[in-house]
């Protein structure tokens, strides 16, 4: 036994390893210098807000773009509803959008314009909504080119300097066909210590932000330095904060009736050897305010991520790739995202009855993961966290909590349990 938990630490070795060259490089990514090019005419930019029940924050959403300086882009927000969000004697999130724009729409600045419209999709998903809007802008609105279109949700919002990066990208390189840009949650994890939350749930937004710099980041950065070949490693975007030219848009569309069309669409991408981009801004995020949401959004997040292999189907068929590597990969990387924590556990267990000091070797891979990588991730992305010394301490089990959803899901999956996916609530 003493041999077998000898050798199972190998991988995890390999993996601290690994997350120390991603710290490297994303320390280089984030401090180099951007060379902007102008562009020779005003963009044509289209940014979606798909909504669902975001009464409380839509305003805050629409009133963020108000305010933007975007002179060099003629921005078009729209607003997107589903006819799925249920009436009731309550204003709708699209009917505060209504309200908002007949007060206020007069004090929009000329280059922006806000819109909203509602998808009739009875049995639709978040995809179907985006979709709908596209065609809504370009059938009912007029615009017939568009340089490129932007998601966001109503709570992760894009800056100035953020679409002028996304511009940059597009114009300095032809060939790049999708931008993605990194969030951080750090902001969420500050002011849920002020108002003195669960700490596990804390310290699960710590671990985001941490998982942004060890593995995220790294993943695009990597991919957008290879050269033509076809990727080994997969790719995939997170859903918001993401854009795609208007060639991409028509050639793959958001995928529709998919769990995580984010994820799924960079799976698309990176299995078809599109060009895509990281931008060095990033973007604040929201985590989930209850154990149970938690546990949910990772069962959503990771019924997405196994949904690789009709991505590879449709890149075959479309672009005529065969991405079996990045196929092979990615299921790798959902085992480990399921089984690595349990496995870490029982093997500490039973090194407890087999050497103390392969034990000592396992707690302090463990210290590394859980609590000096935090750290460092957090000082090299310059993001000041405020939160208690038990959030901290917190980091374990939250980064154990992270592994629930995803096993949920598997147990369902073989007793043949009908899996049912909600949305997180904010």
């Amino acid at each position: 036994m003493r041999i077998a938990i000898i050798i199972g630490s190998i991988p995890f070795v390999f993996r601290l390893i690994l997350y120390v060259y991603h710290l490297v490089i994303v320390k280089k990514f984030l401090r180099e210098d951007i060379e902007y090019v102008k562009s020779s005419r005003k963009i044509n930019a289209l940014v979606l807000i798909p909504v669902l029940r975001e009464q409380r924050i839509i305003q805050k959403t629409i009133n963020h773009f108000m305010k933007m300086q975007v002179d060099s882009i003629n921005l078009h927000l729209v607003i997107v509803g589903t006819n799925r969000e249920v009436k009731s004697d309550k204003a709708s999130t699209i009917d505060i959008v209504a309200n908002w724009i007949n007060e206020y729409s007069k004090d929009l600045p000329s280059n922006i314009d806000i819109d909203y419209c509602e998808a009739s999709d009875e049995g639709g998903d978040r995809a179907t909504q985006l979709n709908y809007a596209v065609n809504y802008v370009k059938e009912k609105k007029g615009i017939a080119e568009l340089d490129f279109v932007g998601v966001y949700d109503a709570d992760s919002l894009p800056s100035e300097r953020t679409l002028q990066e996304v511009i940059n990208c597009f114009i300095s390189d032809e060939e790049v066909g999708a931008c993605q840009q990194p969030v951080h949650f750090a902001m969420a994890a500050n002011e849920m210590a002020r108002a003195k939350e669960n700490p596990l749930l804390i310290a699960n937004a710590l671990y985001q932000s941490t998982w942004t710099a060890i593995n995220e980041l790294p993943m695009w950065i990597k991919y957008s330095k290879k050269n033509n070949e076809l990727s080994r490693r997969h790719l995939y975007l997170i859903g918001h904060g993401e854009f795609i030219t208007e060639k991409i848009y028509n050639s793959f569309q958001f995928p529709e009736y998919e769990i995580t069309d984010g994820i799924q669409l960079g799976y698309r991408l990176g299995m078809s050897n599109i060009k895509v981009r990281p931008l060095h801004e990033f973007c604040n995020d929201d985590v989930p305010h209850k154990i149970s949401t938690l546990v949910k959004q990772h069962k959503r997040w990771f019924g997405g991520c196994m949904n690789l292999l009709s991505a590879y189907r449709w890149a075959k068929d479309h672009y005529k790739t065969n991405a079996w590597l990045q196929l092979v990969d990615g299921l790798w990387s959902q085992a480990r995202w399921a089984w690595t924590f349990w496995l870490y556990v029982v093997i500490v267990i039973c090194a407890i009855f087999v050497d103390m000091r392969v034990l000592g070797a396992y707690l302090v891979m463990g210290v590394m993961y859980c609590y000096v990588f935090p750290i460092i991730a957090h000082k090299i992305m310059e993001i000041d966290v405020h939160v208690r010394f038990i959030d901290w301490v917190c980091l374990p089990i939250a980064i154990g909590l992270k592994s629930v959803g995803p096993n949920i899901y598997i147990i369902s999956k073989i007793l043949g349990k009908r899996l049912k996916y909600e949305k997180v609530e904010r």
